[in-house]
């Protein structure tokens, strides 16, 4: 045997027990074709070899995911020879309960190994036909049962045809005609259309075929498979059933009526003369037992059984008929049924139906059906688990003698009760003593008298019994119960008010219009004239405000184009596609440096302007990117070269506040017939104005050399234009042509002689310096100097305010595109789902398909009103696995992960989207932000959550941002501010009046006591070293709040000032990762979008 050493390894995903795994799945496979079975057992720790799987793909999953089972090295469950340690243990089990079960029949032709010549290679067999007829198997089998059962046994081992054995489905004769009638039933097919379907499959199949000729013969192969049936004479009367000692009367015994109907040509002789006709009343009875053992012999559902015990939720909470005092006083009386929890509870109900109701007849039939109580509530009533146990036939109701047709069924129950019965538990694969007992009948109230034996008539209400006190009313034949007066106070009085009327109070609610209390409906309302307009009917009017309906369909117009915008800019920014955000880059990113002049970024932000493309101090020419704007949304359409300086094109004069001179180089195929933004009469779309120098929006020119992407491989050549017919037109063209060649030899002209005046002013300036630095030797030219330092300062100055951080924040620059961010060894200490993200993004990478991953939110998450969408860059992977920086995308990220735990847990905490809570929101005047507020606290106090937390990034007078946590405590009425770097002091005075603003207009709302929040500034906290981390403890802060929410009190939750481990930011990265490749990269993810 080769060395299977790897199967011990704990890290199941190295290459050693991958490689490993993948061996053993390619034997597997081979032994399924060799043997010709259709599945596979799983040997992962859970499974043991006990299930069965068609597809490789999960037991590649749970063996990876699980490991192998011990001292399985022995491959003896998929075709190799051998025994593994500790299976002989096993074995000697296993003969032990096959000795239990034939219970010393052996050498008995009925045995399970003579009947079915199965052997021991019983339990490894998957053909579920044969599962069948090891259940149809019974131990009081007579001759001809037993004879039956042994042509069933023969028929599930006949081959159809002969080479059908050799087919994929090996078909046999039982298992062919099982799948017919499976056919037969789910299309209700006629007995007749199916002989003819079982005559043209004789014909279309081989001579020698054994499929049966018809519906008859087809149903006498799979009878012993049918459910136990008795067929029970009943006396017309409801006297008595025909069944033990009155077994062979065929008169009542009680009332002489004759058991039979007596035939029409003269069947009235004596003795054996007389012929029997059809029986006058009939009871069907499904015995429960053998269903009860059925249900035993199946794993799943014997598990299902121990739901009661072991699966049930006990909080206290009745969502189920264990929670009840009956079933724990049940428990407490009887200890030796309640020790077992597979010991049964039912429920019995029974109701009267009329299955000829379409033809006018009165026909009342009574079936009787019991559930179990040992199930999962939403499986007690399912089809599947309703034991229909016996069926009374009409035309008449048993009324009170029902309890003659439920013997059989009382005989069954007090069998399970006294003595119990032996089943195999499939689930715990052993045998022991099933008993069980009637728990409740659910009925309406005639069902519940005729079950109880309780009389029709003056005594029938169920609470007074023998009090109740009714008259019957002669002429209309109906009883009218009275003295209800007596459940009422003394002093009572019934009055025309309904406002002021003792009963109306004790009610709660106001009654009907139009109706009288205690008064006849032959007097009415007229018997108070003066109530005459309360209680007189009138029908109401319906008053439509016109002006509100408008409102709310603008207002639902308005959401749905929201949601359209908010889904076609993710769509952009998942493709690559540049937008014009809404949150300042002072808000994107954790950092403890300056950003830059916040001036100019506000100036370029309200002019819609990404930081840093404007062309002003430019002196010389630069390449560009051109761009038009629809709506919020930037399109790059060409590129080329931006002249600054130039004043004059074509002879007209330039306005350089709004428009620049460039030279078209290479357009996009999608814009080729895009018109120009400033109208040209020679030059009407982007394909004329390739190599032409035209005027274009000096807002819309980017011209940052450092991100300009490189230049694309393929280049758009000028399309000439289809021929014209005219010769006018012809000579028109040429002459353009001419004219543009004259001016491109200009331009070329100009050109050269703008290169040479710049090099004489080059060697001026180089002259410039040699004389100035002899004046510095010499001593002389302080002034000079002066001034120049001052012109150096202004020109850094303006280097430095073209080089503001962009609005998305640009990329780390450590971070290279395609390359791996951590070592393999690193990664696989991150974790299994880290790891998972990270190969992700490589192959992303390498297929050149995206650098993003998309997230789409649903309203319901952060409490917005619509879809929203988060986009992840793959430059913020970079952060999150060195934890640098956190983006405000991980931060949203991990707020998702966490909403979705609270939500399975059922923990008391809200979250709040730190997008929507941002610094320049509040800046603009914080009307949004108080809107999100009131209506997110509503929803969080109205599902009564304790904390409400959300990441709040600050800017301090310096320019740098830092990550706080912000925690709204409802039961303490407290606001707590996380910061990581409390020495630094910060100014929450904006976002204070937005919160408590918000809060009171909450409590009046919902009618609480008027109580102002008190800010807790300097709550302690994990503190930070010197880093950018301030988004790792942010969140980690939120983690450990939401744990400890359902098992401290708000008093006792606090932290320590000691600096967060390397393990505990490891673990912020692992739940980002979980949320990117759990709910968000699968099909089914909770946040899958359909771009990644």
């Amino acid at each position: 045997m080769a060395d299977r050493s790897w199967m011990l390894l704990e890290n199941r995903l190295c290459s050693e027990f991958l490689d490993g795994v993948k061996s053993f799945i390619a034997a597997a496979e081979a032994d399924m074709l060799h043997q010709n079975k259709t599945a596979m057992c799983c040997p992962c720790i859970d499974c043991r070899n006990d299930k069965r799987f068609s597809k490789s793909m999960y037991l590649h999953a749970h063996l990876v995911m699980r490991g192998f089972m011990r001292n399985y090295f022995c491959w003896n469950k998929h075709g190799e020879d051998g025994i593994n340690e500790g299976e002989l243990d096993r074995e000697s089990q296993a003969c032990n309960t096959d000795h239990i079960r034939s219970r010393g029949n052996q050498g008995d032709p009925r045995s399970d190994v003579n009947i079915l010549g199965f052997g021991e290679d019983y339990a490894d067999m998957a053909d579920n036909v044969e599962d069948m007829v090891h259940d149809g198997e019974r131990d009081d089998f007579t001759d001809g049962e037993f004879a039956k059962f042994q042509r069933l046994v023969q028929d599930s081992k006949t081959p159809l045809y002969h080479g059908s054995e050799e087919k994929v489905g090996n078909f046999t004769r039982l298992s062919s005609v099982l799948k017919l009638f499976k056919l037969k039933a789910r299309y209700c097919w006629s007995d007749k259309s199916f002989t003819e379907l079982l005559v043209l499959l004789r014909e279309m199949l081989p001579a020698d075929n054994k499929l049966p000729g018809d519906t008859y013969e087809a149903k006498q192969v799979i009878c012993p498979l049918g459910l136990e049936v008795e067929r029970i004479h009943a006396c017309k009367n409801d006297c008595c059933l025909f069944r033990g000692d009155y077994a062979d009367l065929e008169n009542c015994p009680v009332c002489g009526t004759s058991r039979y109907k007596r035939q029409k040509d003269g069947g009235d002789g004596e003795g054996a003369n007389r012929r029997r006709g059809a029986p006058r009343k009939v009871v069907w009875y499904l015995p429960i037992i053998p269903r009860l053992k059925r249900l035993f012999a199946n794993e799943k559902e014997a598990k299902l059984l121990r739901w009661h015990k072991e699966g049930r939720k006990n909080d206290g909470m009745l969502r189920h008929p264990a929670d009840g005092s009956q079933w724990r006083n049940i428990d407490m009386q009887f200890e030796w049924f309640s020790a077992d929890v597979r010991n049964l509870r039912f429920a019995l109900s029974t109701d009267g139906m009329n299955p000829f109701g379409d033809r006018s007849t009165s026909h009342s039939t009574w079936p009787v059906v019991m559930s179990i109580y040992n199930l999962p509530g939403w499986l007690c009533n399912k089809k599947k688990y309703i034991m229909m146990c016996i069926l009374i036939s009409g035309p008449k109701q048993p009324g009170n003698d029902i309890d003659v047709y439920l013997r059989p069924l009382v005989d069954d129950l007090k069998k399970l009760w006294i003595t119990g019965v032996e089943v195999y538990d499939s689930y715990k694969r052993e045998y022991f003593e099933l008993h069980g007992l009637l728990l409740c009948t659910v009925t309406d109230l005639p069902g519940g008298r005729s079950l109880s034996g309780q009389s029709k008539g003056e005594k029938e209400c169920p609470q007074c019994g023998d009090d109740t006190a009714s008259v019957l009313l002669p002429k209309s034949g109906k009883r009218v119960f009275m003295r209800h007066r007596r459940f009422l106070p003394k002093q009572l009085s019934v009055t025309g008010v309904r406002e002021h009327d003792i009963l109306t109070e004790a009610l709660g609610n106001p009654e009907h219009r139009g109706r009288v209390r205690g008064v006849s409906s032959d007097s009415g309302w007229r018997s108070w004239p003066e109530c005459e307009d309360m209680y007189r009917k009138r029908k109401k009017k319906r008053v439509v405000d016109v002006e509100m309906l408008e409102e709310m369909l603008e207002q639902r117009l308005a959401r749905e184009r929201e949601q359209m915008h908010q889904q076609f800019m993710a769509l952009l920014a998942a493709h690559g596609v540049a937008t014009i955000p809404q949150i300042s880059p002072l808000e994107r990113r954790s950092s403890q440096s300056s950003v830059g002049l916040h001036e100019l970024h506000a100036q370029a932000s309200a002019l819609h302007l990404p930081d840093g493309d404007t062309i002003d101090g430019l002196d010389e020419p630069t390449p560009c990117i051109l761009q038009i704007v629809r709506g919020d949304v930037r399109y790059n359409v060409a590129r080329g070269q931006v002249f600054p300086d130039e004043t004059v094109l074509h002879t007209a004069e330039v306005d350089r506040r709004f428009h620049a001179v460039v030279m078209v180089d290479w357009v996009d195929d999608e814009y080729c017939d895009q018109p120009l933004p400033i109208p040209n009469d020679e030059i009407p779309t982007l394909r004329d104005a390739l190599w032409q120098r035209i005027l274009w929006d000096r807002l819309h020119i980017i011209c940052r050399k450092s991100e300009l992407p490189p230049p694309p491989q393929r280049q758009i050549s000028r399309v000439p234009s289809p021929p014209s017919q005219n010769k006018k037109e012809k000579q028109k063209e040429e002459e353009k042509e001419e004219k543009k060649k004259e001016n491109e030899k200009e331009r070329e002209k100009g050109q050269k002689e703008k290169e040479k005046e710049k090099d004489k002013e080059k060697e001026k300036k180089e002259q410039g310096k040699e004389k100035e630095k002899e004046e510095k030797e010499k001593g002389k030219g302080k002034e000079k100097e002066k001034g120049k330092t001052r012109k150096d300062s202004k020109k850094s100055n303006k280097s430095k305010s073209n080089e503001v951080a962009p609005v998305w924040t640009s990329a780390n620059p450590n971070f290279k595109m395609g390359e791996p961010i951590l070592p393999q060894d690193e990664l696989r200490a991150l974790g299994g789902q880290a790891y998972a993200l990270h190969q992700y993004y490589m192959k992303c990478c390498e297929e050149k398909k995206r650098n993003s991953i998309t997230l789409c939110v649903s309203k319901d998450e952060f409490r917005k009103g619509g879809i929203d969408y988060v986009c992840v860059n793959f430059s913020d992977l970079y952060d999150l696995y060195h934890h640098s920086g956190m983006d405000i995308s991980l931060l949203r990220v991990h707020t998702l992960s966490l909403i979705k735990q609270s939500k399975m847990d059922k923990l008391p905490v809200g979250f709040l989207d730190p997008s929507a809570m941002s610094t320049s929101q509040l800046n603009a005047g914080g009307s949004d932000v108080f809107d999100y507020l009131v209506k997110a606290l509503s929803h969080f106090i109205a599902t009564k959550k304790h904390y409400v937390m959300f990441a709040y990034n600050t800017i301090s007078k310096e320019g740098s941002s830092h990550w706080v946590l912000v925690v709204i405590v409802l039961p303490l009425k407290q606001v707590w501010y996380l910061d990581s770097l409390r020495h630094v002091k910060r100014d929450y005075t904006n976002l204070g009046k937005v919160i408590d603003q918000a809060f009171a207009k909450v409590q009046f709302h919902h009618k609480m006591k008027k109580q102002q929040l008190t800010h807790v500034t300097d709550f302690e906290c994990h503190q930070q070293q010197a880093n950018d981390a301030c988004g790792f403890y942010c969140c980690h802060h939120m983690s450990s709040i939401m744990q400890q929410s359902d098992k401290k009190k708000p008093e006792e939750i606090k932290f320590t000032s000691a600096p967060l481990t390397s393990g505990d930011l490891n673990i912020v990265t692992h739940e980002v990762a979980i949320c990117l490749t759990v709910d968000t990269l699968p099909t089914r993810g909770d946040f899958h979008c359909p771009v990644n």
